[in-house]
């Protein structure tokens, strides 16, 4: 075309233009000719070659699934610990000696997998088309069993392990019975020191105190002593005795035997007030519930212990208690305004050195089967709530 046009412009004879077109010379029909032959070898190529070579690496590629489908089969027969495949309905469609020995039967074929793992529930279909797995515990005869269950979707089977853990069990469950005998021990211990302060503040008051008085009184009915020297003897004598009731109160509060938690902790917080100046309150919710001597005691001691910690370590002005009481529990929530702490770094096991105040907190709450809670940052203050459930049943142990 290009050709032509040019004859035409050029005013060449049209015979001579096709004979220029279709002469051997013309460097147009080779190029076409290359063309036609490039897309030849080009079609031919995808259809014998590299259609053929797709078609081969795919072929291989699924047959090295199956080989290694079929190696793990073979290890799966090896496999001391027990190993049942399912379809995609929950039938065994394949288990190994180990598993028919765990489950006294010979043969498992076509029996459903919620027959043999009774206590949870799940979709093998699920399982299979999402190649998920999921992980249980189940007793079977004797003996404990950490059962896995994968799907493996391109096989559409679901594979099950049994891993025999009963010796690791029965490791856990010794764990929770020393534990269990370590917590009692402690509130053993516990019970008798407060039975030996109990003893000691009754020695002091009948003893000591009463000396005190005797003292005070003999001291008034001496005449031989100035005025001045009397004063001053009578004011030794009411410090000894406002210390000695201080002791007194720090080994055995007399008003928490007699008067309850709540009037105890009262008594306490206007104490504590009276003596540092850290204006402190108390609100009590609900009514001001009885408790067994122990159980009232630990209590007590928990709130004692978090209030000289508010005295030594917070810098506080303010403090509050609260306390929730119902018949079968009780909560408790102290808190101040104070510097704060890094709580995480202070608790017991952590990097932290937790001070010996916190972990006697923290184990007489566990005594009474509670929890502890403790949120503090620095500058921001301290909370601290203990909650304590069925708290009738907290002072019974074996």
């Amino acid at each position: 075309m290009i050709i032509l046009l040019f004859a035409v412009q050029n005013e060449i004879d049209l015979d001579q233009a096709v004979d220029a077109i279709n002469s051997l010379s013309n460097p147009l029909i080779y190029i076409l000719l290359f063309l036609v032959i490039f897309l030849t070898l080009l079609v031919l190529t995808s259809r014998n070659i590299i259609r053929p070579m797709k078609k081969k690496h795919f072929e291989e590629k699924r047959e090295l699934e199956f080989q290694n489908a079929r190696l793990s089969a073979l290890f799966a027969e090896l496999d001391p610990n027990p190993l049942v495949r399912i379809d995609d309905n929950g039938e065994i469609i394949h288990f190994n000696d180990s598993a028919a020995e765990l489950l006294s039967e010979p043969d498992l074929m076509g029996r459903k997998i919620d027959e043999i793992i009774t206590n949870v529930q799940f979709n093998p279909a699920e399982l299979i088309s999402n190649d998920k797995s999921i992980q249980h515990l189940e007793k079977i005869g004797e003996r404990y069993f950490s059962i896995t269950i994968k799907g493996i979707k391109f096989l559409n089977i679901a594979q099950i392990y049994f891993h025999d853990i009963t010796q690791r069990k029965q490791y856990e469950d010794d764990l929770k019975t020393y534990q269990q005998k370590l917590r009692n021990l402690s509130r053993d211990i516990q019970n008798k020191t407060e039975e030996e302060r109990k003893r000691l503040a009754g020695e002091l008051h009948d003893s000591v105190g009463q000396q005190l008085s005797l003292l005070k009184l003999k001291v008034q009915q001496q005449s031989s002593l100035s005025d001045e020297k009397e004063i001053d003897l009578l004011d030794t004598v009411d410090g000894i005795t406002n210390e000695v009731r201080s002791i007194l109160y720090q080994l055995r509060p007399k008003v928490l035997d007699e008067l309850g938690l709540g009037a105890a902790v009262t008594s306490l917080v206007e104490r504590i007030s009276n003596e540092t100046g850290i204006k402190g309150e108390v609100s009590i919710t609900g009514r001001d519930f009885r408790y067994e001597q122990f159980i009232e005691m630990n209590i007590f001691r928990i709130i004692q212990e978090a209030l000289n910690n508010i005295i030594k370590h917070s810098e506080a002005n303010e403090f509050f208690i609260q306390l929730l009481f119902s018949e079968d529990s009780l909560k408790v929530m102290v808190t101040d305004d104070g510097i704060g702490f890094d709580a995480e770094g202070h608790l017991p096991g952590s990097t932290g050195v937790g001070g010996y105040g916190m972990i006697n907190m923290m184990e007489r709450v566990e005594s009474l089967n509670g929890t502890i809670k403790i949120e503090s940052n620095k500058n921001e203050g301290t909370v601290i709530i203990i909650e304590l459930k069925n708290i009738g049943e907290a002072g019974k142990y074996d």
